[in-house]
């Protein structure tokens, strides 16, 4: 598991507010991990979009899955909210993953 941002904090408010929350090497680490891995799937809320971080981890990794979308862009499930039946059957159409 890895997150968007390198900077954590529990408040998303606060960590937008530092000055450098997706850190120097965090796009590194993520193709690093996604190289790794039999099934990468993207599972961040609505502040994925920050920064436009959902676009460019998608750029990185082309071959992301999805658990589910919500009605607007954004994707708005979390992996532990959905059962294991829903993850099993995930999908990534090239046009409906922001």
């Amino acid at each position: 598991m890895a997150n968007l941002f390198a900077y954590r904090e529990t408040l998303p408010s606060k960590m937008k507010q530092a000055l450098n929350p997706v850190g120097e090497e965090n796009d590194k680490h993520l193709v690093e991990l996604a190289g790794k891995a039999g099934l990468i799937i993207g599972a961040w809320g609505n502040d994925g979009v920050f920064k436009n971080r959902s676009s460019v981890v998608k750029e990185l990794i082309p071959d992301l899955h999805y658990l589910k979308l919500s009605e607007s862009p954004r994707a708005k499930a979390r992996g532990i909210t959905l059962r294991y039946a829903q993850i099993s059957s995930c999908a990534c159409p090239e046009s409906s993953f922001p």
